[in-house]
């Protein structure tokens, strides 16, 4: 079973959804994308998502634009 499976697996289990944070690689910056990652996780998401942004910012919506 993969890591993925598990938390699946665990927040059915619990019957509720999984809290699931993105945040873009590297924003703010390489040190700040760790250690936002870090806060997420100890504020209790189950699965953190890293994006890599578009090539076309627009692609990206506006608020990461």
């Amino acid at each position: 079973m993969t890591q993925l499976e598990a938390v699946m697996a665990k927040v059915r289990a619990e019957n509720r959804a999984a809290l699931i944070a993105y945040l873009p690689a590297g924003y703010p910056t390489a040190d700040g994308a760790i250690e936002c990652i870090a806060a997420m996780v100890a504020g209790g998401v189950d699965i953190v998502e890293i994006g890599f942004p578009y090539s076309d910012p627009v692609m990206d919506g506006p608020t990461i634009q």
